[in-house]
């Protein structure tokens, strides 16, 4: 046991850009050392971590922990919003529905995450929102989610 640490300097709120990439791409993942993943996540031969556009200030990630008869659970969830509705992601996130992810996650302090693992990925949801009013913005609520034994962990690389 040890105290919390004290920061100094900014401590902002919000992320800046995730990616994220398909469960069966992944190679191998090191082991974390408190908490820490230190070498870079090995992606399959060929395959590549997929960019996260959504509209400044509307990605988000929470993690909460839940008791449940294994022990602690943590429920991950990343949200973004996704502007306007079209075809190309109307079938990309058809084609998102069923499988599974690991996300990277960098938030406004700089500091990356590593959300998932191969035991415990992430499944994906997206939601379409037309809006009633014209000054409202239309498309897709989308997220990552799962529950997992660990928090996610700090990517450092």
């Amino acid at each position: 046991m040890r105290d919390i640490n004290q920061f100094s300097g900014d401590n902002l709120g919000g992320n800046i850009r995730f990616e994220f990439a398909e469960i069966n791409d992944i190679d191998s993942i090191a082991e974390s050392i408190d908490g820490n993943i230190t070498e870079k996540v090995i992606l399959k031969d060929g395959k590549q971590w997929y960019c996260g556009y959504a509209t400044q200030q509307s990605i988000g990630y929470t993690e909460t922990t839940e008791d449940s008869a294994a022990g602690i659970l943590y429920k991950r969830s990343l949200v973004a919003f996704c502007p306007k509705d079209n075809s190309d992601n109307k079938d990309l996130f058809y084609e998102m529905r069923n499988k599974k992810f690991i996300v990277k996650c960098t938030n406004s302090n700089g500091i990356k995450l590593l959300i998932g693992s191969i035991q415990e990925p992430l499944k994906f949801s997206a939601a379409l929102a037309s809006k009633t009013q014209i000054a409202e913005l239309a498309g897709y609520s989308i997220t990552f989610y799962g529950d997992g034994t660990l928090p996610a962990m700090v990517y450092d690389i």
